[in-house]
């Protein structure tokens, strides 16, 4: 396995992001810590970060020839040492607003990709989708609401209204977590939040023999590119040409003041050899 080329960058700072990557003999990983939705803290960390740190933790000691039930089964149990550490986390936010991430791994040993979530993957240029549902949903909604209130207001007050917007649909988007994990729900998703996911949410991409360019990445790349610079440049220009994520179909983000993207993003791209 070769390294080619690898970014991770926090919206914000680094300090901030939540975002991880992990690389070692036996895996790669791409871990996108879900964007805190409570004001909790744990030694200045968000949940997002936590969740995201505590997933780094595990794959440092699982074994190699690990499956991916042992994975999630190892994960959710990190995930319940910290409740049992920190008490002082209200067990009523635990389903909503606690530990959550997504996150996709390359086993070496199994040769295949788990995609846990809405984490991105392209193999030999090839990509493949995860998504969550209910956030085209949402960010559907939210753009149309943008449109009429620009159409009403003018340009001058986007920046107040999309404040508004956000506010508006917030709780909304808290409660989509009724639907974490559950295969049967027509919004169904799959998440890491401690809960048992059942495996056919999860996308398994099993690699044939010979020689493969792998690129993973979280979503903060709206436009995933087969190179790091390709994929900058079109984030570049999304930045630039939609401030506002109004293109965004797969989440409802926007241009926040103090940051330097739309969300973290983290980026790796290697080849698997013979």
């Amino acid at each position: 396995m070769k390294i080619i080329e690898t970014m991770l960058c926090g919206k914000f700072d680094q300090q901030r992001c939540e975002d991880s990557l992990f690389v070692s003999d036996d895996f790669v990983a791409v871990i996108d810590g879900v964007s805190s939705k409570t004001d909790f803290r744990f030694e200045g960390k968000t949940t997002g970060k936590l969740a995201s740190e505590f997933v780094v933790e595990t794959l440092k000691t699982l074994p190699r020839e690990a499956e991916l039930p042992e994975l999630l089964n190892a994960i959710n149990q990190r995930f319940a040492r910290f409740y049992e550490d920190v008490p002082a986390f209200p067990p009523e936010e635990r389903e909503d607003c606690g530990l959550q991430a997504v996150c996709v791994v390359y086993s070496a040993y199994r040769r295949t990709i788990w995609q846990i979530g809405d984490c991105q993957v392209l193999v030999d240029g090839m990509p493949y989708a995860n998504v969550k549902k209910s956030d085209a949903v949402i960010c559907a909604m939210r753009g149309l609401m943008l449109d009429i209130l620009e159409m009403r207001d003018g340009e001058t007050r986007i920046a107040e209204h999309d404040k508004e917007v956000l506010d508006l649909l917030f709780p909304w988007m808290v409660a989509v977590s009724a639907f974490a994990n559950d295969p049967k729900a027509r919004y169904g998703y799959c998440v890491l939040n401690g809960q048992e996911i059942p495996l056919q949410m999860v996308n398994a991409i099993p690699l044939e023999a010979g020689e493969h360019e792998v690129v993973l990445a979280s979503d903060g790349y709206p436009c995933l590119e087969p190179t790091l610079q390709q994929s900058e440049q079109s984030l570049e220009k999304l930045l630039r040409d939609d401030p506002q994520g109004r293109c965004l179909f797969a989440s409802a983000r926007s241009l926040g003041e103090g940051q330097k993207s739309f969300d973290d993003r983290t980026y790796i791209r290697f080849l698997i050899e013979e």
